[in-house]
């Protein structure tokens, strides 16, 4: 009963901007703090201007995520000149933030364009909804995104482009991995070291724990015991394991987890989402061969056992060949953005428009 992912997919790192800039886009609150600038352009990439509009829009979700990042409130203007990250201002790192996002996105845009990749009818279409979805999650209403639009001094068109833009930066990454031979190219040595690497990094942090849950007030597994008789049972069971009553046995015969759990358990890595929250404290909580106190989750309680790790836990060679492809042309294409296109970007500041962004 613990939430748990399949284990092909802790192992992919999918990198589509699109997606990044998204998840970002869906944290941000109405922020008060974007300074009127004039609409000329504050960066020119590649000949292909950025408006302080479209700036100020960028700046406004990643002002969120740096401030989640370092706990503190976006909202409070004065933030922004006062807390520091790495030594720097946090309104200025932001900005820098916001202006190697736009590049990253601008140079695969244009190498889209370059290889005469373009978007179809129904990508565009796609595109356009991605955008009217974050509309309506973010403002709802028109009068609230009117007056958003004002204080970004950016039109309701411009930035559906900037969407069809991510759109095209999406599309020219999943060409390069899937098309490219340079990027998709992949010796059967090449695959092995990737898999020893991705298996070691994994090892090196992942931990392996068995537990005995007892439920509370689950109608679908017939479980009608209350929350405080299932702490009660729950309790009873724990005193037997302190009085040297056998874990392992005591698991199979009252757990009410799946039955697969109890040979191999669950390996994860802390805070990596396949397990609930409060199992992955406890769990990372313990050493080697400790028994957890009860583990209160909203469905009843656990008592958990770390383990050594166990090595059949990350899958076999075989099994992960596919994703292990994948992964190594996600490298690939990055490296080729990061090391390629936008060091030989030419990135023409504003400075003046820039400073006047808070």
């Amino acid at each position: 009963m613990c939430s748990h992912t399949g284990k092909g997919s802790i192992y992919m790192k999918f990198r589509a901007i699109a997606c990044v800039f998204m998840c970002l886009a869906l944290m941000v609150g109405v922020m008060s703090g974007c300074e009127v600038v004039d609409l000329n352009e504050v960066l020119v990439i590649n000949g292909e201007a950025v408006t302080g509009g479209e700036f100020n829009f960028m700046l406004d979700t990643l002002k969120v995520q740096i401030a989640s990042e370092m706990n503190f409130d976006s909202t409070v203007e004065e933030n922004w000149t006062t807390v520091e990250v790495d030594n720097r201002k946090a309104i200025d790192v932001a900005k820098d933030k916001a202006i190697d996002e736009f590049v990253m996105i601008y140079v695969q845009a244009q190498k889209a364009e370059e290889a005469g990749i373009s978007l179809t009818a129904d990508e565009i279409a796609y595109a356009d909804q991605s955008f009217n979805s974050y509309i309506e999650q973010m403002y709802g209403g028109a009068g609230a995104l009117e007056e958003q639009l004002k204080k970004w001094q950016v039109t309701k068109d411009t930035l559906k482009d900037f969407f069809r833009k991510l759109a095209l930066a999406t599309k020219v990454e999943t060409h390069y991995v899937t098309e490219d031979e340079k990027i998709t190219a992949v010796t059967e040595e090449e695959l092995q070291a990737q898999y020893e690497n991705v298996k070691n990094e994994y090892y090196s942090s992942a931990i392996t724990a068995k537990h005995i849950l007892i439920m509370s007030e689950n109608p679908q597994e017939g479980i009608t015991r209350t929350k405080e008789e299932a702490k009660a049972e729950a309790q009873a069971i724990l005193d037997r394991i302190k009085a040297g009553e056998d874990f392992e046995k005591l698991m199979r015969e009252y757990s009410e987890d799946v039955e697969t759990s109890f040979d191999e358990g669950y390996t994860f890595n802390h805070n990596d989402g396949q397990m609930v929250q409060e199992f992955d404290d406890g769990a990372y909580a313990l050493e080697v061969g400790e028994v957890s106190e009860l583990v209160e989750v909203p469905y009843g309680y656990h008592i958990i056992k770390r383990l050594e790790s166990n090595p059949e836990a990350f899958g076999a060679y075989e099994d992960l060949k596919e994703q292990l492809k994948s992964q190594i042309a996600y490298d690939r294409y990055e490296a080729l953005v990061m090391d390629d296109w936008v060091p030989n970007a030419k990135v023409e500041k504003n400075t003046k428009a820039l400073d006047k962004i808070k």
